[in-house]
């Protein structure tokens, strides 16, 4: 009797120690989605100002919507609208929503990731080829909703950021190898600029993919 009382408050204990780290990896979720919001509003507004700064005409401008569909501000500013709204519901849906709940552990994030998008199995080259061309397309329409908030938010950040950091090297310091450096593009648009923007996105999926991973193994140890 004594020994099965003891195993009784042993998996008590284990049980109320497993909910409070669901708990925490919630509560952290939750902060990264209003962190990358705020970040996202932050770098979209210090890109705008510096544009406006630096090129009120924008003639410096090197953004699709000014250089082939010559939008102007109104047309600038109003694209942005849209495209906020999306990535801040994605990151609702990050924040507040629910991890993929599996029927069996996952042992890495790699096994996990094609799992949480396509519903089944894949190599490494066929996923990392997938999330690069977008085909197939994802089976689980809410966990890439969720995915796509976060890893757009950071490339924004991350591009912004930089764009920002270029207006000032090149306009207001005349760094020449900088601006020899940035005008590589490809439509006019900066080559470094995309590469630092898919370098933020990166590191989001990669952060994305190992939390959700603890996350969805921890909750199929709550429900056994």
């Amino acid at each position: 009797m004594g020994v099965a009382r003891d195993e009784n408050w042993i998996e008590l204990g284990g049980g109320v120690w497993e909910r409070i780290i669901m708990s925490a990896m919630r509560k952290r979720r939750r902060m990264v989605g209003i962190i990358s919001l705020l970040g996202l509003i932050s770098a979209r507004a210090a890109d705008i100002s510096t544009t406006y700064h630096f090129s009120p005409t924008l003639q410096k401008e090197g953004n699709p919507i000014v250089t082939v569909w010559h939008l102007g501000w109104n047309g600038l500013l109003i694209s942005e609208v849209p495209f906020l709204v999306l990535i801040a519901a994605g990151l609702w849906a990050y924040g507040r929503g629910r991890t993929k709940r599996m029927t069996v552990p996952v042992h890495s994030s790699w096994d996990f990731a094609p799992l949480c998008l396509y519903n089944r199995a894949m190599t490494k080259a066929q996923f990392i080829l997938a999330s690069l061309t977008g085909w197939p397309l994802p089976k689980d329409w809410y966990q890439a909703f969720r995915y796509i908030g976060l890893i757009l938010s950071w490339g924004i950040i991350s591009g912004s950021l930089y764009a920002v950091m270029s207006w000032w090297l090149i306009w207001y310091y005349h760094i020449g190898w900088f601006w020899r450096f940035y005008r590589v593009s490809i439509y006019n648009y900066p080559v470094s600029l995309l590469i630092v923007a898919l370098i933020g996105a990166v590191i989001a999926a990669v952060y994305f993919f190992v939390t959700e991973t603890r996350e969805a193994n921890n909750n199929l140890s709550l429900q056994s």
